[in-house]
Order: C-alpha cells, then sequence, then structure tokens
C-alpha cells in the first residue's frame, strides 16, 4: 500500500486495520459532527472532530474489516449505539463520506488511481457495514463511527475496501478569541446605546473577574477615558443554571453592585 498523506496518523484510541493505507485526515480541535443513529436519526455533537479515511490491503472483505474495529471497540469496553450491514436503510452517511476541504495527500496512486480520486468515488452505496457507539478514554465519553465499504471506482470495488473513522470529543468551543476594541465600542454606543461585550470572564458562581478579560477591560478603559461625562450603566449576566435569586445576586455582584 502506499505511503500515508503527510502529517496524518491514527487516532490514538483506535489503531487502523492492519496494512491499511492512511489516505488522509481531516482534524478539527473544534466542529460539528453528524452521525446516523437509526432509520432516519442523526446524533449531531460538536467537539473536537477526526475523520479518517482508509484503504485496506488488497483482498481483504468488507465483513472482515469492519468486524475487527468492532471487536476492538467492545474489547475496550465501547457501547453500541447503532450498527447495521448491507442494508442500512435510509441512513445518511453523506458527511462521513465529504471530502475535507483542502486534503493533504501523498502525491502517490494505487493501480493508476490518484488518492483525490479515490476519495472523490468513495464508497458505493448498498455494501455498507456500519458501527456507531460511546468509548470512554481518560475519563472522556468520545463518541466513534466506522463505517467500511467497497470503493466506488468499479476497478477497485471487488479488491479493496475502503473505512471512514470518525471519533468525536465533545468538550465547549473556546470562547473570547475576539474583543472588540474602543472605536468600534464607541461607535456601538453612540447607534444603539448600548453595547454587549464577550470577552470578559468569570468562574462558575464567581463574581472575580479573570485575568484574561484584561484586554477588553482595556478597550472599556479607553472608551470611559475619552467620554469622562457620559453616564454609563453596566448589567451582569449569568447563565441559566441555579436558583433566581442566587443569580439575580451574582449578576448585580458582577456589574460592580453599588460601586
Amino acid at each position: 500500500m502506499p505511503a500515508d498523506a503527510p502529517n496524518a496518523r491514527d487516532h490514538a484510541v483506535l489503531s487502523r486495520y492492519a496494512g491499511s493505507w492512511l489516505v488522509t485526515q481531516d482534524a478539527k480541535t473544534f466542529d460539528q459532527a453528524s452521525i446516523p443513529s437509526g432509520d432516519t436519526d442523526v446524533v449531531k455533537l460538536e467537539g473536537r472532530v477526526t475523520r479518517l479515511f482508509y484503504l485496506a490491503p488488497a483482498g481483504k472483505s468488507v465483513l472482515e474489516v469492519q468486524r475487527n474495529y468492532e471487536q476492538a471497540l467492545e474489547r475496550a469496553g465501547a457501547s453500541k449505539l447503532d450498527a447495521c450491514a448491507d442494508n442500512c436503510g435510509r441512513r445518511n452517511f453523506k458527511p462521513l463520506r465529504d471530502l475535507p476541504a483542502n486534503p493533504q495527500l501523498a502525491k502517490v496512486s494505487l493501480e493508476g488511481w490518484t488518492p483525490i480520486t479515490l476519495l472523490q468515488q468513495w464508497q458505493e452505496t448498498g455494501s455498507e457495514r456500519y458501527w456507531y457507539g460511546t468509548l470512554n478514554a481518560s475519563g472522556t465519553t468520545l463518541h466513534v463511527a466506522v463505517l467500511s465499504a467497497k470503493p466506488g471506482t468499479i476497478a477497485l470495488a471487488n479488491k479493496y475496501v475502503a473505512t471512514v473513522v470518525e471519533i468525536v470529543e465533545p468538550k465547549a468551543m473556546d470562547s473570547g478569541k475576539v474583543t472588540v476594541d474602543a472605536a468600534a465600542l464607541a461607535k456601538g454606543l453612540q447607534a444603539e446605546g448600548r453595547v454587549a461585550l464577550y470577552g470578559l470572564f468569570f468562574d462558575t458562581g464567581k463574581a472575580t473577574i479573570k485575568p484574561e478579560s484584561k484586554p477588553q477591560l482595556d478597550e472599556m478603559a479607553r472608551v470611559l477615558q475619552a467620554n469622562a461625562g457620559a453616564n454609563v450603566f453596566i448589567v451582569g449576566h449569568t447563565d441559566n443554571q441555579g436558583a433566581l435569586d442566587a443569580n439575580l445576586a451574582l449578576s448585580k455582584a458582577r456589574a460592580g453592585g453599588d460601586r
């Protein structure tokens, strides 16, 4: 089999079928994934998403390749949520098959077929075997989907097996990466009479502002210094966790109380 795509590697929790070619990898630190679960249902997840495209060595069947993945997951204690074989009903596998944007591909070919052509004609509908479930790893619940099928290229369909592995680690997005500068703050206040700021951080249930809020606080200070005669109302907010009375008190404290 050809060499793996540059910088591509197996996910830490699940190895490839032995001898397979890793054609390309699509890894995002934060993205949304749509995983088929049941005939028409889809599980939508957000977090770290890793999708790997493999081609197994010649002469292997879809059953053999897929079952090896499933047995490995079951031995690791994974919980199966959905599975199908040969007739997968109306499950929408398109999100799993979609070609990654700007994939990193090796300059190699397999029996005259380039990696990009293999990916564009990835799998033949009707030969799929699919498994989806969860796996606990280092205190984190991972969602794992494995889809194996014959490649769509007719010349290779009876010789190779294509497999997509998608692993999602649900997590919250890193926020506060964008601040609003003083000029934009002033413009917003003049146009709307108010402006919402999201670069201010507090620990849950606390009113002490965190150090990483400084960039946004500095921009706020510039606006106030340039408009010393302005009357400004500062309003604090909380999430919807906890009792109403406690959250009202916390919102007031975050806004500075009576100061």
